[in-house]
């Protein structure tokens, strides 16, 4: 072989290698960084949607629409939800895809039959706990179930409300209990 179609063949397997080397890299990448498995969630999802027969449609997962979901989903409904917002379907993807134990878990708090997420108002309270802490109504030592939530006369909501969180007219209280827990709760309060 010629001096030239040495240099040829040099060139042509340096050049070889080099693609090679960017396949593989582009397919690891593609393999480490989520996207096949992200492309194989999705995949399974249109096929689900696609089998279902008799679902619900809710359109805008704002606010409203989650809820609408949790109770859709607490009632064992299968439904759809439609989402233009690409941030929206983003956080919607991210979640499912990247946290798929804390959705199980949501469902499993919001769909099981003996669990309950009730509103305590303060207009329902006895007068004797009516500005009272909520370590002073010791709803925790008495019956089981946890204070998860507080809102404000003023609206504002307080996501695990400290224990000198004092009630006032107009607040509520979340509690997350049992059935049992949560009957053990009305009667305290209401006495």
């Amino acid at each position: 072989m010629s001096v030239p179609g040495r240099w040829f063949v040099v060139v042509l397997i340096i050049i070889s290698i080099g693609i090679f080397a960017y396949a593989v890299s582009v397919v690891t990448s593609y393999i480490m960084e989520g996207e096949l498995h992200r492309y194989l969630k999705l995949r399974k999802v249109h096929k689900a949607i696609n089998q279902l027969k008799g679902h619900v449609i809710v359109c805008g997962y704002g606010r409203n629409g989650k809820q609408a979901c949790d109770q859709l989903r607490s009632h064992k409904q299968d439904f759809v939800a439609i989402e233009s917002n690409p941030k929206i379907i983003s956080e919607m993807r991210d979640t499912l895809v990247t946290r798929p134990d804390v959705l199980e878990f949501l469902d499993y708090i919001t769909g099981g039959i003996n669990i309950r997420l009730e509103e305590i108002l303060y207009n329902n309270l006895s007068d004797r706990l009516k500005g009272k802490t909520i370590r002073e109504l010791e709803i925790r030592n008495k019956t089981g179930a946890n204070i998860i939530g507080f809102k404000t006369g003023d609206g504002e909501y307080v996501i695990n409300p400290e224990p000198d969180t004092v009630m006032k007219p107009d607040a509520k209280l979340f509690v997350l209990g049992t059935q049992e827990q949560e009957t053990k709760l009305i009667a305290i309060l209401s006495s």
